[in-house]
């Protein structure tokens, strides 16, 4: 059953699960396809490309844009939303604070990254230049890979 689009600002805590909107190739929708999946939030996912109704829903909603992702829950619309968002609305969960231990990891994901471009900035001082580039292209592996601890 799809909420009615006219009625987009009346919360309903009991809704059991988030009607998600989205399409192919959006990195709004994956980044929150992945958040709210690590959250555990029940979601029931719809193309807009692929399903008609879903994409008039989100037309309503949008003022005629094909904005998404759009999230339904109960009567309730949210456009791009935080995944906490979106748990939050669920009633059953709330934003909590990363742990310590957390916390401590993304802080400790950067120091590859930090020592990497310490030692490609002193080659670059110290007249080799090439391995200075080098070191650059490993800092940017170096970040790309404990990217994940930072999220």
């Amino acid at each position: 059953m799809r909420p009615d689009p006219d009625l987009t600002t009346t919360p309903d805590v009991t809704a059991a699960v988030a009607d998600v909107y989205w399409r192919p190739g959006c990195p709004y929708c994956a980044t929150l396809r992945r958040d709210l999946e690590r959250l555990g939030v029940p979601t029931r996912w719809h193309n807009i490309w692929a399903d008609p109704d879903a994409r008039q829903f989100v037309l309503g909603v949008n003022h005629g844009d094909e904005t998404v992702p759009t999230v339904a829950v109960g009567r309730t619309t949210l456009t791009n939303p935080r995944a906490a968002q979106v748990a939050a609305l669920l009633g059953d969960r709330d934003e909590r604070p990363p742990s310590r231990a957390r916390r401590v990891g993304a802080i400790l994901s950067w120091l590859p990254v930090v020592v990497v471009v310490g030692v490609s900035e002193y080659l670059a001082h110290t007249g080799h230049g090439a391995l200075s580039w080098a070191l650059d292209a490993v800092a940017v592996a170096a970040w790309w890979a404990t990217r994940p601890l930072r999220r």
